[in-house]
């Protein structure tokens, strides 16, 4: 069994070289194979290259490429050379490119990055000259030759750090989580078990490698374990959806990871006419994963994709994140997700989650799962004190891939870990095993007493007509004048011609009070792509709140 990742892939190189590990779709229509064999040749070529300009083993090298061989090939290469590698995402056509410099450079000297693999585009587009960044040194991907090079000679060990997960924080530097190779071994190890991993198991995934659910579960998981993976731009898919549906069909996957919103995205944005001929039964996983799983999205994606094979027990979910490697807890076909109807009066004001009988008002919450192998899960108080069966509080996690802490960051790491317990900052309960993420600590509104989560407001708000899914943002307002917490909704209409219409305003604020009894304090109809993004593309709640200050209400500011 190997003790590194490097191990890992060099054997699966040896083993197997023409086996598949990746198949590429470019967003030109082109798939371009990448076997394990080449990975370990082209890898080493990179690696090679990293350490004639400086970057030594353990060395930390940043990698800001877009979706393309280059970006798997030069990710491995680092591990094989010894060195760290971080991606990161690359500069959205909408961000100002002076600011994501600014940010990159303090990222840079924070790290100690001492190389930056990107494309001669990226770094134009940016203002990097040959010279580098900081002490960094450039290497441009698509100026180094295709070829390979020899396997770099070096010995890591198990406990040495391997690679660092930078959050998708919108605001300050990313926090890099850092992770071994022993954290991720036993996190893959655990994980396969939970899901019962199977040799002919296949990946399809068009998610981001700067995320943690593609880059552990879409990428090294399957690296590791000698699978293969059919990935897509994320670009290419938000523009064309259809495109995973025929590619899982046309390569038979059997697995596939997707944000909660992915789920309503597909079931309402991908056309009949991209449908034909395509076929979800080869589909033995859906896992909803990275953000608060939904029942009812899963119920309508089942409605659109039953007629094409997808069944109700495919449909799973997931608790992850970047400081536990990956996986905290998962259902399966085998342990299906819990979907329970709380009382929603004892939920928002004793923060109790008490089944719900049928006349009573209630909210309907989906489990992640259960805690996979090696992995226990407490709920505590804001004194960390473990709190009673179905009460609501902080996620408190145990486990054997543990992240050892936050990368040069020993305040964030110090207020995260306590006595081997990492304290997640999200909010849930556990029942009868089941672990329910209800929503993130800090972005709890409380308004007179009760408690009110956004990603419930932000549900309820998506699904009126007129408003553009998934892309609604609740925030709370702290207004000394009232002793409270004012709600603050913007919500992106489907035609911008819609911004001032009383009446879908008046539907938004119904449909709200009738749903959750909340009443909206100030409602923003905004025109679509207003919104600010994370990297990983979930709505910034914090920058949107400026925004708010600054545009919507300039006289706060």
């Amino acid at each position: 069994m190997p003790e590194t990742i490097r191990e890992a892939i060099l054997e699966h190189g040896r083993a197997q070289p023409d086996r598949l590990f990746v198949r590429c779709l470019t967003p030109e229509g082109s798939v371009v194979p990448i076997s394990y064999g080449d990975l370990v040749a082209r890898g080493s070529q990179f690696a090679g290259e990293l350490g004639r300009l400086g970057a030594d083993a353990g060395s930390i090298v940043v990698i800001v490429l877009p979706h393309s061989p280059d970006l798997f090939c030069s990710f491995f290469g680092a591990i094989l050379g010894g060195q760290v590698p971080a991606i990161l995402a690359p500069p959205s056509f909408k961000l100002n490119p002076d600011h994501y410099r600014h940010q990159l450079e303090a990222l840079f000297a924070r790290i100690d990055a001492r190389a930056l693999v990107t494309d001669a585009s990226t770094a134009a587009h940016l203002g990097f000259g040959r010279g580098g960044v900081g002490r960094a040194h450039l290497l441009l991907a698509d100026e180094l030759a295709p070829g390979s090079g020899p396997v770099p000679d070096v010995c890591p060990g198990g406990d040495d750090l391997v690679l660092l997960q930078h959050s998708s924080g919108s605001t300050g530097l990313k926090k890099g989580v850092a992770l071994s190779n022993a954290s991720i071994l036993r996190q893959v190890r655990e994980y396969a078990s939970a899901i019962c991993l199977r040799p002919d198991d296949s990946i399809a995934s068009w998610l981001p490698l700067y995320h943690d659910m593609g880059l552990i579960a879409c990428t090294l998981l399957p690296a590791i374990e000698g699978l293969s993976v059919t990935a897509i731009s994320p670009l290419h898919w938000v523009t064309r959806p259809g495109l995973m549906l025929q590619a899982i069909s046309d390569y038979h996957c059997t697995l596939a990871w997707l944000p909660n919103f992915a789920y309503e995205f597909l079931a309402q944005r991908v056309r009949a006419s991209q449908l034909g001929g395509v076929r979800l039964d080869s589909m033995r996983g859906w896992i909803n994963c990275a953000e608060p799983t939904i029942a009812a999205s899963h119920r309508r994606f089942l409605e659109r994709y039953a007629p094409l094979g997808v069944r109700p027990e495919s449909l799973w979910t997931c608790y992850a994140m970047a400081e536990t490697v990956f996986a905290v807890s998962q259902s399966t076909d085998g342990e299906p997700p819990r979907i329970e109807r709380v009382d929603r009066e004892r939920f928002q004001s004793a923060r109790e989650a008490v089944l719900a009988g049928d006349a009573v008002p209630s909210l309907e919450l989906m489990s992640g799962g259960v805690p996979i192998g090696g992995t226990e899960v407490r709920v505590v108080d804001d004194a960390r004190r473990d709190l009673p069966h179905r009460h609501v509080g902080e996620i408190a996690i145990r486990c054997s891939s543990l992240f050892s802490g936050y990368f040069r960051d020993p305040q964030s790491t110090a207020s995260a870990l306590a006595d081997g317990w990492y304290y997640s900052g999200d909010l849930g309960y556990v029942a009868d095993g089941h672990v329910f993420v209800t929503g993130r600590k800090k972005d709890l509104i409380i308004i007179a007493g009760k408690n009110y989560y956004p990603q419930d407001i932000e549900r309820i708000v998506s699904s009126v007509p007129g408003i553009y899914p998934g892309r609604v943002v609740a925030l709370g307002w702290d207004d000394s004048a009232i002793g409270t917490q004012r709600l603050i909704v913007l919500a992106e209409v489907q035609e911008d011609a819609r911004t001032d219409d009383p009446g879908l305003a008046a539907e938004v604020r119904s449909s709200l009070a009738a749903d959750l009894d909340c009443v909206i304090d100030d409602l923003r109809l905004v025109p679509h792509m207003w919104l600010l993004k994370t990297s990983s593309g979930k709505i910034a709640r914090a920058p949107n709140l400026q925004r708010y200050l600054d545009v919507l209400t300039p006289q706060r500011g």
